[in-house]
């Protein structure tokens, strides 16, 4: 890691992205994308594909999957190897917020087949996000949480004093409220 002006301490990850590239006039498409990020023990890895069009109105769209990613073995510390759901999720976004902010209307559509979040494993996690240059928009999130939940969301990703936010709807479906809520607070007691 390193300390910035501010104070701030960022943490310098290794990272790694391979691709087969073919570039025209009209744009630039990249085939068999694969990203990783982190060390080897903890690592996420992507796979996909990307197109930049340029022109008048250039853009970026993505299309990227896993089978799996442990959120919670990507975002811990050694003081810290678990973290509740929200602020697992939080550690994340200040992770990748400040460096995912292209300059180009990007739209990137996103899918895993697992997650590890919280302790628990969330199923079939898609996310559709869209950018102008002016933040994130989450188009639509949908997954499978514990409690037999299914989750869907959509709304914008932005910054605040205290970090990122959210303003949305969200549609949470549980048939075990109970276990979602034990999940959500860290409790071991449904």
């Amino acid at each position: 890691g390193s300390a910035l002006a501010s104070g701030k301490a960022a943490i310098n990850e290794p990272w790694r992205a391979t691709s087969k590239v073919k570039a025209t006039s009209a744009g630039i498409m990249f085939d068999q994308v694969e990203f990783q990020y982190g060390p080897e023990e903890r690592v996420m890895h992507l796979t996909g594909t990307a197109e930049v069009k340029l022109g008048a109105q250039p853009r970026l769209q993505g299309l990227f999957s896993a089978r799996h990613i442990d959120l919670d073995r990507l975002v811990a510390t050694p003081d810290t190897l678990r973290r509740l759901p929200f602020a697992a999720i939080k550690t994340f976004a200040e992770i990748f917020g400040d460096t995912l902010q292209p300059t180009l209307p990007t739209r990137l559509a996103v899918s895993v087949d697992t997650v590890t979040l919280g302790g628990a494993t969330l199923q079939t996690v898609a996310a559709d996000l869209s950018t102008g240059g002016d933040g994130w928009q989450l188009d639509k999130l949908e997954f499978r949480a514990p409690g037999f939940t299914q989750v869907r969301a959509s709304g914008r990703l932005a910054p605040t004093a205290k970090g990122l936010g959210f303003a949305g709807l969200a549609n949470v479906n549980a048939t075990d409220s109970m276990t979602l809520l034990a999940w959500l607070t860290g409790s071991s007691n449904p």
